[in-house]
């Protein structure tokens, strides 16, 4: 198995989240029931929870205060 192949098997859905509580960016990723992305702000761990629904943003970069 290639390293290439065993890279595209753990790819991972995720978007891009500015924390303003601590100026840094961070990724999130989607659960594993596929309803929401969660994350933890990687400075103040404040949990971040971005249910997904068909009428939500496509926007894949976002902003939490």
């Amino acid at each position: 198995m290639t390293q290439r192949h065993i890279s595209a098997e753990r790819h991972r859905d995720f978007i891009g989240i500015l924390f303003d509580c601590c100026h840094v960016y961070a990724r999130i990723y989607i659960n594993s029931a596929g309803t929401a992305f969660e994350g933890h702000c990687p400075c103040g761990m404040k949990r971040v929870v971005i249910p997904i629904s068909e009428d939500g943003s496509s926007d894949r970069f976002l902003q939490v205060d």
